[in-house]
């Protein structure tokens, strides 16, 4: 991945829940060390409302049973790009912040209600454990990345820099080479 110019988060933030951490980085949410989700944008919100997590990106809010079972996905936001999502201070519900406004969402009908003046309660982020950073950046996958541009990529003698392409004619022309002359 990293020919391609796509590295590893260096850093995750872990929330944790009944015993369990629910841990962002990049584009990747984990329960522990198994990936549960992803998202096209950096996941930057977890909460817990009893008895689901719920995890925002800008594009998406996702709901969760605390064992990790996707429950529910919501993408269709009343706005464009979601900057954070939490529970509301002294109370159950979930706020959603965009840049100018806030929603809360109802995770039982999916009803958004235009709110202002509403304060949320940010999480508070655990470090993660520096095992469980090795196992979660050795799981690092990458949306972008297809396998049929990987192998155009090694078809086409990319990965062997500027001069790969004439690598791979040469190569070409001496197997056209070798048929043609009976030798193989």
């Amino acid at each position: 991945m990293n020919s391609y110019g796509f590295n590893a988060p260096e850093t995750y933030q872990g929330l944790a829940v009944d015993e369990h951490l629910w841990v962002i980085g990049g584009t990747q949410l984990f329960r522990d060390d198994v990936s549960v989700a992803t998202c096209s944008s950096d996941w930057h919100s977890v909460s817990w409302l009893d008895p689901m997590v719920i995890a925002s990106c800008a594009s998406k809010v996702e709901l969760f049973s605390t064992d990790g079972d996707r429950i529910e996905i919501f993408s269709a936001l009343p706005e464009g790009r979601l900057i954070k999502s939490g529970r509301i201070k002294n109370d159950g519900r979930l706020l959603l912040q965009f840049t100018q406004n806030q929603y809360l969402l109802d995770v039982d009908s999916f009803e958004v209600t235009a709110v202002s003046g509403y304060e949320m309660i940010l999480p508070q982020w655990q470090s993660v454990p520096a095992p469980m950073t090795q196992s979660l950046q050795s799981q690092f996958r990458v949306q972008d990345l297809t396998w049929e541009r990987f192998i155009l990529d090694v078809h086409a003698g990319r990965w062997f820099g500027g001069w790969g392409w004439l690598l791979m004619d040469l190569g070409a022309i001496f197997m056209l080479t070798l048929a043609l002359s009976g030798v193989v």
